[in-house]
């Protein structure tokens, strides 16, 4: 079977939580770049990480990449405060 390219993420963590959400819904896939990124990336212009899906699971990684993408907006910046103490408790 032949692969495809189904996007690019922007670094190495995303790519792998990606990863995950797509091999836990039976989708298999490869990711590209993942080391060169780090490694020799910002020398050779390279940016990203390349995730490959086989061409069969395209159209269903691709309603599971809408979803991940919609989550990944909902998660508060860095800079935001979160809504729970130091303790990891929700705060009241």
């Amino acid at each position: 079977m032949k692969t495809t390219r189904l996007t690019r993420c922007d670094n190495y963590w995303q790519a792998h939580l990606l990863k995950g959400a797509l091999e836990s819904a039976g989708i298999a896939c490869a990711l590209h770049n993942e080391f060169n990124l780090y490694s020799i990336g910002i020398a050779n212009g390279i940016s990203g990480v390349d995730v490959l899906v086989y061409e069969d699971d395209l159209e269903r990684a691709r309603v599971l990449l809408e979803e991940f993408t919609k989550h990944q907006a909902e998660m508060p910046d860095d800079d935001e405060e979160l809504p729970w103490n130091e303790s990891g408790n929700p705060e009241e």
